[in-house]
């Protein structure tokens, strides 16, 4: 297959399709159907929780502690709850959930997810948390303290899988930005306090409305974690189009990367040496790794989600330079690289150029599961985790990177061990990617 095939096969219809397969096609139901708002609100019983409001770590909710604040682009967030500490490290996981709708039309609903049809319903949602649930369940026993969640229609759904199916659970700071006209949006959900939101819109002409990059500052007991959410584009619509959206994500990553890493500070007179004043260190001039002694301004800086392309997209397919994902060794015959990442497998070199181009750790080279995702027979590492300047060095930074892991429960796997995608009409299965998580140490 050449590059023209596979940009043009249209993932979102791919998904309609599988999800279409086993059911027939939606048609719309008069008002007080098994579908519709109505039932929905008539006390229609939840389905069983089961294990779900248990674990280790369960502890009452504090949801009712805190304040729900509307979010929009550039909107700062407060939220008025005990603080969590930790000595031990942090974990952030990032899952694509896969299609998590709610019981509720609003129009942008995928067709196979239109409540008011026969495939669509009340008991097919709450199903579908259920399942999801237990995924997180587990992460969460596992030690995650921070989830990136992509692929959840709204708020309610957010707050009905946290609230209900994973009521016990101490996940009360929440930020999920709502793009007007997205399908569904990006969550960040977390133990520890979230003390301000960002919003960035990602918008590319004769493009569907794309999701928001979600910047959350995350209070790790006194420690600042910039958590930066991701949903980049599908490789729909042909070649230019796609490549240009994810350009577009990436150029937004890459500056926010810039502006908030430990190396950012340095491209002006910010990199000092402690205990004295100092002139901009190598990092701003060399786009090396700040020298042994310097402490640099700024943030530790992760960045995760599904940005759709594999970390070797650049080989995949033949040297294309315009994709956003890069091998550092690119970085100097980059034409405009601000508009890529740049991606080192070593944490220690991850660095803010002379160009303005951004070098990321990521991990997924040190893996040896072949990735997230499954297309056309073919694993991609669609997901992904990549940590910016300072989590590779002892003397930069409160965090520092020790583990990758791609998260493979077997329940969550067919038997050929590629993703068990939900099926609605059976209530089976859980999504077509498989969650990613990274441990950092604290210093």
């Amino acid at each position: 297959m050449d590059m023209q095939e596979l940009f043009d096969s249209n993932w979102r219809e791919e998904k309609e399709r599988n999800a279409d397969s086993e059911y027939s096609t939606a048609s719309p139901s008069g008002a007080g159907g098994r579908n519709s708002g109505e039932a929905r609100r008539s006390g229609l019983p939840r389905l069983p929780r089961g294990r779900l409001v248990r674990g280790r770590g369960a502890v009452p909710r504090l949801l009712a502690l805190g304040v729900a604040v509307a979010v929009a682009a550039g909107t700062v967030v407060f939220c008025m709850l005990p603080v969590v500490t930790s000595d031990d490290g942090i974990v952030v996981t990032t899952y694509n959930v896969e299609n998590l709708f709610d019981d509720v039309y609003d129009g942008t609903e995928y067709r196979s997810f239109d409540p008011r049809g026969s495939q669509w319903g009340t008991e097919e949602y709450h199903s579908r948390l259920e399942n999801t649930a237990k995924v997180i369940a587990d992460l969460a026993d596992d030690g995650t303290d921070v989830f990136v969640l992509q692929e959840i229609e709204n708020t309610r759904a957010l707050s009905d899988l946290f609230d209900e199916y994973l009521r016990d659970y101490r996940y009360p700071y929440r930020a999920l930005p709502a793009p007007p006209g997205s399908p569904f949006q990006v969550a960040v959900v977390s133990r520890f306090p979230i003390n301000d939101v960002r919003a960035h819109a990602m918008n590319v002409p004769f493009t569907a409305p794309g999701r928001y990059i979600v910047e959350a500052d995350v209070d790790v007991g006194g420690d600042r974690l910039v958590v930066i959410g991701n949903h980049w584009h599908s490789k729909a619509g042909g070649i230019e189009r796609s490549l240009r959206a994810q350009r577009v994500s990436a150029s937004i990553l890459s500056r926010r990367i810039r502006a908030r890493a430990p190396e950012a500070a340095s491209q002006g007179s910010g990199m000092t040496t402690a205990g004295a004043a100092g002139t901009a260190g190598a990092a701003g001039t060399t786009g090396e790794a700040a020298p042994a002694g310097q402490v640099p301004l700024g943030d530790a800086v992760l960045a995760a989600g599904d940005f759709n392309l594999s970390y070797d997209e650049y080989d995949r397919f033949d040297g294309l330079e315009r994709t956003a994902l890069k091998p550092e060794s690119r970085k100097p015959f980059a034409r405009s690289p601000a508009d890529a990442l740049f991606q080192t497998s070593d944490p220690a070199a991850a660095r803010i150029g002379d160009s303005g181009a951004v070098v990321v750790f990521a991990p997924w080279k040190r893996s040896e599961v072949p990735g997230s995702y499954v297309y056309a027979g073919e694993w991609n590492s669609l997901d992904h985790i990549v940590l910016g300047p300072g989590f590779g060095r002892e003397d930069i930074g409160p965090f520092r990177f020790e583990a990758f892991e791609v998260i493979r429960y077997p329940y969550l796997l067919l038997s050929d061990g590629s993703p068990m995608r939900f099926r609605p009409s059976r209530g089976t299965g859980y999504s077509d990617h498989l969650p990613l998580s990274v441990r950092l140490a604290r210093r």
